[in-house]
């Protein structure tokens, strides 16, 4: 099957630009929907953000959790694309610089995720093209996925999505509580003063983890905790 860079469908409406300047270059395009990321040059999946989009995504959390979802697809590599000045960005958000880097550092380090910066939609359709063509050249014939597919998980990585589930956990927070219980049924078995033990829970939270572990399930009724 040849190379071609898929878009998916909801960027290809936000970013039509982009779609037209590589098609320009007579560059293959599919639109699609992705489950996760915005474009896939295969072994590459990209997300796109503009640096200000950059700064909203840490603020509200969805970074992490699109970071999670590029890392959770088998054989391919995740990029996160971020494209604009941070200086400008910076100046309407009144976000600090010093988190701006703690994060870009962050999602380097811990997550392993490689960055690209561009200028502007049009460098990002040439970074695009750069890459299709090199792929497409590349004197050693190798084989890259066509498709998208989820990695298996590990088991430490089921158990920190079962607690990660739970209201207000986040990571971070579900390491600590592993680490502290041991298994996932001595948490689920710990009274609030036990809970109230592990750093990161206070009086609030563990009265919710255990209203959760020890409410009787009834179908049908929307009670927020």
């Amino acid at each position: 099957m040849s190379l071609e860079v898929i878009v998916d469908s909801n960027e290809a409406v936000m970013q039509p630009k982009i779609v037209k300047a590589l098609k320009a270059e007579n560059i293959p395009v599919k639109i699609k929907n992705l489950d996760a990321g915005d474009y896939f040059i295969s072994p590459f999946i990209f997300e796109r953000k503009t640096s200000g989009d950059f700064i909203r995504s840490i603020k509200d959390g969805a970074l992490w959790k699109q970071l999670d979802a590029l890392k959770s697809l088998e054989l391919l590599t995740p990029v996160l694309l971020i494209e604009g000045s941070f200086a400008k960005a910076l100046k309407f958000s009144k976000f600090s610089v010093k988190s701006l880097y703690g994060a870009l550092w962050n999602v380097a380090s811990s997550w392993k995720v490689q960055m690209v910066n561009t200028s502007n939609f049009f460098h990002t359709a040439v970074l695009f093209s750069v890459i299709y063509k090199n792929l497409t050249l590349e004197k050693e014939k190798k084989i890259y996925p066509v498709r998208i597919k989820p990695r298996a998980i590990t088991l430490e990585e089921k158990q920190r999505a079962v607690v990660e589930g739970y209201p207000n956990i986040g990571p971070a927070l579900a390491i600590n509580i592993l680490s502290h219980f041991g298994t996932i049924k001595s948490f689920v078995n710990a009274d609030r003063e036990e809970l109230r033990q592990v750093p990161g829970i206070g009086e609030k939270l563990s009265e919710e983890i255990f209203e959760v572990n020890n409410s009787p399930f009834s179908e049908g009724v929307n009670k927020k905790i």
